[in-house]
């Protein structure tokens, strides 16, 4: 779908100093034609030069790079929320922020947390109109690793467009919509107390029909259904494992019925859920162990983040003990994305004392 089928919409939002949706759409409007128009560009041009070849490159990748945040600020602004979109759905455009950052952004110095530091370097003679190659040299307290990263542009840009033409079908259904009845937000409190497979299913059907999406949708409220759907499913031996299993899909339900209250504008029941021994005990470690541990949370929920797997094993190395170690062992043993990124930004949830690094 045209990104001027939104135009209407945009132009018919208020702009003035009371709300600033109506210019942040617009000017995200824009870039994205501008950004389209660079595409169009680069897929048509030829080159014949290294210079030129480096030139283009990195025009294309801060292209994404101001693309994305665009698209974001495109759904905001027409819908006020960002429930629409979710790029690190896409793997090719969750790698681009590191790549942008590698080779755009800071090849010659970039810091990571705890004090690494890295430095890229193109592979010769890997650059060209099609793709390219680079190694990435981590230093992290004596220690080296090294990364090699090797990017197609065609699959990059073949990611954009379909994200965006996605992105664009899904506001213009939803810009045309009128209010949803109640009974969605009934049938979540109903899956709160009873985790049922079914009612995921009627609640996902039920969404799509009336906000007009399809099953390429990445709307937030379909990707954590489907991440509902993983945990009710998830069974362990161990009980307590179980017992937290059964917290984080809790916790899902939770996140489903905010969407819902927001794309509403209604406020809903609260609801609360009394927190596992075992992730209890991760916190105290937490707490124990703030100073130290607090950054190494940043990426434990992403798995394929450069500095993941080295943060995790630091964690670990703080020695945590029972419920805690259990917890981290728990999530050392996945090696599935999603059930990481579940594991993980629960225990991301973790709240600092405010007296830490005094």
């Amino acid at each position: 779908m045209s990104l001027e089928k939104l135009k209407p919409y945009i132009l018919a939002l208020d702009k003035d100093e009371q709300n600033s949706y109506g210019y942040r759409a617009k000017a995200a409007y824009e870039m994205l034609g501008n950004i389209d128009v660079m595409i169009d560009a680069y897929l048509k041009d030829e080159v014949y030069h290294k210079g030129e070849t480096l030139l283009d490159v990195f025009g294309l990748l801060q292209g994404f790079f101001v693309g994305i945040d665009g698209l974001y600020d495109l759904a905001i602004g027409l819908t006020h929320y960002k429930y629409h979109i979710n790029i690190n759905q896409n793997k090719i455009l969750h790698q681009l922020k590191y790549i942008r950052n590698d080779i755009v952004g800071h090849p010659t110095n970039r810091t990571y947390q705890q004090g690494s530091i890295g430095f890229s370097m193109l592979i010769p003679n890997s650059l060209t109109r099609d793709t390219m190659s680079y190694e990435t040299y981590i230093y992290r307290k004596n220690k080296l690793d090294i990364r090699k990263e090797v990017v197609v542009f065609k699959d990059m840009i073949h990611a954009y467009q379909t994200e965006k033409e996605q992105l664009v079908n899904d506001i213009f259904e939803f810009v045309r919509q009128t209010p949803i009845n109640g009974q969605l937000l009934n049938d979540l409190l109903d899956l709160y107390d009873t985790l049922n497979l079914d009612l995921v299913d009627k609640i996902k059907i039920y969404f799509m029909d009336k906000y007009g999406l399809n099953e390429k949708s990445k709307h937030r409220f379909l990707w954590r259904l489907s991440l509902l759907k993983t945990l009710i499913l998830w069974h362990d031996h161990d009980e307590e494992i179980n017992g937290f299993i059964t917290y984080m899909s809790k916790l899902q339900v939770e996140k489903l019925y905010d969407i819902i209250c927001d794309m509403q504008e209604v406020s809903g029941k609260k609801m609360y859920t009394s927190i596992p021994h075992i992730l209890s005990d991760f916190y105290k470690f937490m707490r124990k162990k703030q100073d130290e541990a607090l950054v190494l949370l940043d990426n434990i929920h992403d798995y394929d983040h450069p500095m993941h797997a080295l943060d995790f094993e630091k964690l670990l190395g703080l020695n945590p003990k029972g419920g805690a170690y259990k917890i981290l062992e728990f999530l050392k043993a996945q090696n599935d994305e999603e059930k990481v990124y579940l594991i993980g930004s629960t225990l991301k949830n973790y709240r600092p004392k405010n007296n830490s690094k005094k």
